[in-house]
């Protein structure tokens, strides 16, 4: 790999936040699966950006030299849904991305950074006087909301409320040539996060439960209930 992208990458990043240290890219050589315990693969490059334009540059730059990439959340899935990994690849992991965007109760949902655990979300929610649906996968609460969302999770108030989908209203996806999407409401700028079908396609629905493969989901906006 072209040691100018790690270069370009430092730039972006910052020369903290990146890394093709060899005992930092074997610590992302695997998840909690039984799949990457027999076939641990480190990337060659790892990334850590701390904003959704910082996403997008990155992977402007990964598609101009043709370099594969993939996304890592909290690391804490244990089905292998997120399938093969690349050697060659620069990993993207979204965990500096993990602040309470917002939380609108008149329109009752909260936005999310994707990197934020749902230990976290779950604690600020509580503490406005709020409740999640949905309140994270049963691989705990270490594990992060776009994480969820990209692997179709069940969980915690699944019974009830169903799948981490049936709560979500909106995304915000960088796709693989940088373009930063909205779905739902927010693709209108004065309009509330707060309903996933709109006029057209769900586009929601095609990025969760694909693996991060038609993007990096940045933001996600879920629904809130009442405390009882």
């Amino acid at each position: 790999m072209n040691r100018n992208l790690l270069t370009e990458l430092r730039e972006i990043v910052g020369p903290k936040y990146v890394s093709d240290d060899m005992y930092v890219r074997w610590s992302y050589s695997m998840d909690s699966n039984i799949f990457d315990v027999l076939n641990p693969t480190p990337p060659r490059i790892v990334a850590r950006p701390g904003s959704v334009e910082e996403v997008s540059r990155i992977l402007k730059l990964a598609n101009m030299s043709r370099t594969p990439v993939y996304v890592r959340g909290g690391g804490t899935d244990g089905g292998g849904s997120r399938g093969d990994k690349i050697v060659d690849s620069i990993l993207i992991d979204v965990t500096r991305m993990n602040k309470i965007v917002q939380v609108d109760e008149s329109s009752q949902t909260v936005t999310v950074e994707a990197g934020a655990t749902w230990g976290k979300l779950n604690k600020e929610v509580e503490e406005k006087g709020w409740r999640l649906g949905f309140k994270g996968p049963y691989s705990g609460y270490g594990s992060t909301v776009g994480g969820s969302v990209a692997v179709q999770s069940n969980g915690y108030g699944s019974p009830r409320y169903g799948v981490v989908a049936e709560d979500l209203t909106n995304l915000k996806v960088v796709l693989a040539n940088g373009e930063i999407l909205e779905t739902g409401s927010a693709v209108n700028p004065a309009a509330r996060k707060f309903y996933r079908y709109c006029v057209g396609p769900d586009l929601a629905g095609l990025f969760v439960g694909s693996g991060g493969c038609f993007g990096v989901i940045a933001e996600v906006t879920l629904r809130l209930y009442p405390q009882a």
